[in-house]
């Protein structure tokens, strides 16, 4: 927690020195668990560098120990509250011409409880209704019109 404690601080810095006189509002839980989920598909040097740029030290915190904490805190955010509801949710919208490794696809929807859309890019309007509808449904209509 202090890693991501950090990563969202130095992230919050780095976007008020872009932007001294607007608000700012991000999750820096989803940015993080979204370059997280990212790694999964990255090798070598390029998941070590994802990984590194959150704040872990590989050396210190083994890559699937990482994956096992973010699957743990999203759990946590999505455990059932009385007194308070509480979302985290990502989705993957893959173009259609691509095609991920079974494995991918596991790991992130084991870990990430990620949902994965093929989705056809080229027809702009269409994905980006597609989106904006997910979102919509997800949200429960609090976001409208993301994209």
């Amino acid at each position: 927690s202090s890693i991501n404690a950090d990563f969202a601080f130095n992230l919050y810095r780095r976007f008020t020195v872009e932007t001294p006189d607007r608000n700012i509002f991000f999750s820096p839980v989803s940015i993080s668990a979204a370059l997280a989920m990212l790694s999964f598909g990255a090798c070598y040097s390029t998941q070590t560098q994802i990984l590194e740029s959150l704040g872990f030290n590989l050396t210190d915190t083994p890559v699937a120990e990482i994956h096992q904490g973010f699957q743990h805190l999203i759990c946590s955010l999505n455990f059932p509250k009385k007194e308070l509801e509480l979302r985290m949710g990502n989705t993957l919208f893959i173009g259609k011409q691509l095609k991920l490794l079974a494995q991918f696809l596991d790991d992130v929807k084991s870990l990430y409880a990620t949902e994965v859309f093929s989705t056809d890019f080229s027809n702009v309007s269409a994905a980006q209704q597609e989106i904006n509808s997910h979102v919509e449904k997800q949200t429960k209509g609090q976001v409208v019109g993301l994209i």
